[in-house]
């Protein structure tokens, strides 16, 4: 692995199938276009940044900034936690927002099944990533795609309400099929003025070493 800038931005993360982002991707599409009555400024933003279809993932760790020769000993230390995995179906479903419903910082759709193995790989991967010397985050691990960052708690509140309530017309849950997950994935996080763009540095296919 090479970076020119000599500081890759990395983390680790199940990847989703684009079939699973598409759906997401309809269930939000209507507060995306639409201007909400509160948490709007003066030019119309709404004060909710939705994040990019194609880097909605399942985040297990993330490393900050790393010199190329660390990311290197990061996907070595994927791998071997990838061999020793098998494959599990996992689903999408039900939304939340961290850190909690009356300060709304972030908003998320869950993952049901296949939460204990995904959370089992996390633990699995933070424990490697220790004994080679790595620093990762000590927060209770809660199974997510990242949907939206929220800029004002008011419009966050009003735009998970939208979704997590059956009585809104507009509101759309989401109750996606499964998904297999047999790899876990190195990517790179390149932040520009439109937002993260990602790219995978390795695969890390299960039961490989």
């Amino acid at each position: 692995i090479r970076d020119s800038d000599n500081a890759v931005r990395t983390f680790v993360a199940v990847d989703i199938p684009k079939s699973v982002r598409a759906a997401l991707g309809e269930c939000i599409e209507p507060l995306r276009k639409r201007r909400q009555s509160t948490g709007t400024d003066t030019r119309g933003r709404t004060g909710i940044r939705w994040t990019r279809p194609e880097g909605w993932h399942i985040t297990l760790a993330f490393l900050g900034e790393l010199a190329p020769e660390d990311v290197e000993r990061v996907v070595a230390a994927t791998k071997t936690v990838a061999s020793a995995a098998k494959p599990f179906n996992a689903a999408v479903d039900g939304w939340g927002v961290f850190p909690d419903e009356r300060r709304p910082r972030v908003l998320w759709a869950g993952v049901v099944s296949g939460a204990d193995e995904i959370t089992a790989l996390a633990t699995a991967l933070d424990a490697q990533l220790s004994r080679d010397g790595f620093a990762t985050e000590k927060r209770a691990f809660h199974p997510h795609v990242t949907m939206a960052r929220i800029e004002d708690p008011r419009a966050g509140a009003q735009a998970y309400d939208t979704l997590s309530s059956p009585r809104t017309q507009s509101g759309r849950r989401v109750s996606l099929e499964p998904f297999r997950v047999d790899r876990l994935t190195v990517f790179r996080s390149t932040l520009k003025r439109t937002g993260a763009e990602y790219s995978v540095l390795a695969e890390c296919p299960f039961g490989e070493g």
